[in-house]
């Protein structure tokens, strides 16, 4: 068959009748090798392809072989399946997941226009027959494998074949050819799976005994369900770990693994022209001499032609390499509070990042181990430390050089670059100087902030004389104000009891106008204090929003409510459904005690408005946060230059050394190969996206 080729403008330049080529699509490589002796030379763009087949690539890359006859260029490339492959389906901007409904081919249609693809492929114009109903993409999925996992699922399969210059999609029913690879007739090679893994172990979130786990059983039939009926030494089990993977999410992944694990074998045949298999389709290799069978889904087709002849082989099923040593990788989260750690610093369940070499944490975990000798407030520590690596800017960059002494510097700073440190130590390795260099001078520095400490926390042999003030000294309480953050059996609790599972704890669930916490459980209030509500919600039902707040009272006992106080509502979007929030309050004037509320503004019986809406609440927690919440405008006497140093709208403090993470914003994805979390080099807060090959990840805050 002649290979038709094109130029960069997709137009028809030479007909090729000797040449070579190995081409393969499917469960792996999507790309084609092309070799011929004489010929047009191609470039980067131009097309391959075999008229009314949907074999052919784009050539992306050249190669050159010099032999005693002439040279002979090598092409390669990706096939159309690699161009589809090439294109990533992102869910749509505030969507957690892309769904798509309707006619098989309308729905190619769109996610060609999608992915913009359109000035090289189109789908059919008619319909398919082939419905698909409500079928959401994992995230990020690669298009190729997105669009034929949404195909499989409606019991069809993905055709190609290019003509009028453009590729033409469409689907249509996978076939079942049972009685098609005859030993009699077809040279073949097959090997039936007698055992198989039936018995799966899914495991997800969580560590040790609190681990998700998720077990599904397969019968002789190969039927999947979480019911066992093979034991002893017919079972074979294997561990599933889908990591980070939620409870509903873990049970739907381990089912599905166990289903693929399930094929009785492989099939590999090879025929000349002429041959009817499709990927999606079922074939069932049949040797007549010893009986034996073995079905299997075509996975991958391989096509070679040399001299003119076509060769097209096809493997079905496929093997593992370990039966026992099987993973994947959720996208959802953990959950609880969205904060991460990074290395030196900490404050009970917050985290604060920098983003330094090697060399500059160090100097700033010294700073900040040193200064808790002097100050207990972890988060104050941090912003002392990372005022002193913004004025030292070059430690982040590992150009500058850090030294210790029992000293002070003397005489000019020889052999020094601007930002070099001298931290002069006393008795226990304390910090009690600092300096740092311009190049020739050694010029005193001093950690300053009016949040340092707390009165009474240090004694005057810690403190020299008129180094601070109780004045400017004040203590950041971070303490849940609600005692049954879980909302466990044994603690106060409001709404109605729910057997669903959150991530973390219990839920309870709001189904009303109105949801007060026990009056038990109120709590000291000061005006102009500003509260942060912050809970794991999930929507049940209808589509009125939950608003959070405080309810005050007006006797010491908390007995009468007299007012409601709403928060502005922030909030990331968690996989499933689950979503975790924030509601800051600021107490207003005239109020003493308080408790947590939920409200769901709809009508009480025949009250309007009228609305059936119900959330679900769980993970609750109630904290004073500080009154003069921190800013890139200033947190204390320190003020962040808001490029190098940031602190975002939760009070978390990062240092940027060359302001990378401005170009990643929310939303944005990442790879890389060794499976580091982003945020130990970028900064921000990441979540692990499936990827195959390089491991990739989400931006989220």
């Amino acid at each position: 068959m002649d290979l038709i080729v094109t130029n960069r403008d997709r137009k028809d330049i030479a007909a090729l009748t000797d040449y070579t080529l190995d081409l393969a699509y499917g469960a792996d490589e999507n790309n084609f090798t092309l070799s011929f002796p004489d010929g047009p030379r191609l470039t980067a763009g131009c097309l391959a392809y075999m008229d009314g087949t949907e074999y052919g690539g784009v050539v992306a890359s050249v190669g050159t072989r010099r032999t005693r006859t002439g040279t002979i260029l090598t092409y390669k490339g990706p096939t159309w399946h690699g161009v589809l492959a090439e294109r990533v389906l992102c869910p749509d901007a505030g969507q957690d997941y892309l769904t798509v409904d309707g006619d098989a081919n309308r729905v190619l249609d769109d996610l060609v226009e999608r992915v913009g693809l359109s000035v090289l492929m189109r789908a059919e114009g008619t319909d398919s027959g082939v419905r698909v109903s409500g079928y959401q993409f994992e995230r990020y999925t690669d298009m190729y494998t997105g669009v034929r996992r949404m195909l499989k699922a409606s019991g069809a399969k993905l055709l190609m074949g290019y003509r009028d210059g453009l590729v033409h999609l469409w689907a249509v029913r996978a076939q079942d050819y049972t009685d098609e690879v005859d030993s009699d007739r077809i040279e073949f090679d097959a090997e039936r799976d007698w055992r198989p893994v039936n018995h799966l172990i899914g495991l997800g979130e969580g560590e040790l005994k609190e681990r998700a786990r998720s077990d599904w059983y397969a019968d002789r039939d190969g039927s999947v369900s979480q019911t066992q009926t093979l034991n002893g030494l017919d079972e074979v089990a294997a561990v599933y770990d889908y990591s980070n993977a939620k409870r509903e999410e873990l049970s739907d992944k381990t089912r599905d693994k166990l289903k693929e694990l399930q094929a009785q074998g492989k099939v590999t045949v090879s025929v000349c022209e002429g041959q009817p298999f499709d990927l999606g389709d079922i074939i069932t290799g049949r040797d007549n001499v010893t009986g034996l069978t073995v079905s299997a889904e075509v996975s991958k087709k391989i096509v070679k032609v040399e001299r003119g002849v076509m060769t097209v082989s096809y493997e079905a099923g496929r093997e593992t390499s370990a039966k026992q040593d099987l993973s994947g990788r959720a996208e959802s989260s953990p959950g609880g509070h969205s904060y991460y750690a990074g290395e030196g610093l900490q404050l009970d369940d917050y985290t604060f990042r920098s983003q330094v070499t090697p060399a500059g944490l160090d100097a700033v975990r010294h700073t900040a181990e040193q200064a808790g000798t002097v100050a207990g407030d972890a988060s104050d520590l941090a912003a002392k430390a990372l005022n002193a690596a913004h004025e030292a800017k070059g430690v982040a960059s590992g150009k500058t050089r850090i030294r210790y002494a029992d000293v002070a510097p003397s005489g000019p700073a020889s052999d020094t670059v601007p930002g070099d440190l001298w931290y002069r130590l006393g008795d226990g390795s304390s910090v009690i100087g600092m300096w740092v260099s311009d190049g020739s001078t050694w010029i005193p520095k001093s950690l300053s902030g009016n949040k340092l400490i707390a009165p009474g926390s240090v004694g005057s042999s810690q403190l020299a004389d008129g180094a601070v003030t109780p004045a400017k000294m004040r203590v950041r309480d971070m303490s849940n104000l609600w005692p049954n953050q879980r909302f466990e059996d044994d603690g106060p609790v409001f709404g109605a009891a729910s057997e669903v599972a959150p991530p973390v704890g219990r839920a309870r669930l709001m189904g009303s106008r109105e949801h007060f916490a026990p009056a038990s459980t109120s709590f000291e209030v000061t005006p102009g204090d500003t509260i942060a509500v912050e809970a794991t919600v999930k929507p049940v039902r209808g589509s009125l929003d939950l608003h959070a707040g405080l309810c005050y009272t007006n006797q010491s006992n908390g007995n009468t409510m007299d007012s409601y106080t709403g928060g502005a509502r922030t909030g990331a979007t968690y996989p499933g459904g689950w979503e975790r929030v924030r509601w800051l309050v600021r107490v207003p004037a005239g109020k003493s005690r308080a408790v947590a509320c939920f409200e769901i503004e709809q009508g009480i019986g025949s009250e309007p408005p009228f609305g059936d809406t119900q959330w679900l609440v769980s993970d609750l927690t109630v904290r004073r946060l500080d009154r003069e919440p921190a800013t890139d405008g200033q947190l204390g006497h320190v003020r962040p230059d808001g490029t190098s140093v940031t602190i975002d709208a939760d009070g978390v403090i990062s240092a940027h050394s060359d302001g990378g993470l401005a170009k990643h914003p929310v939303g944005s994805v990442t790879c890389n190969t060794d499976g580091r979390d982003p945020a130990r080099y970028l900064g921000g807060i990441w979540q692990q996206l499936p990827s195959l090959g390089a491991f990739m990840y989400e931006r989220i805050k």
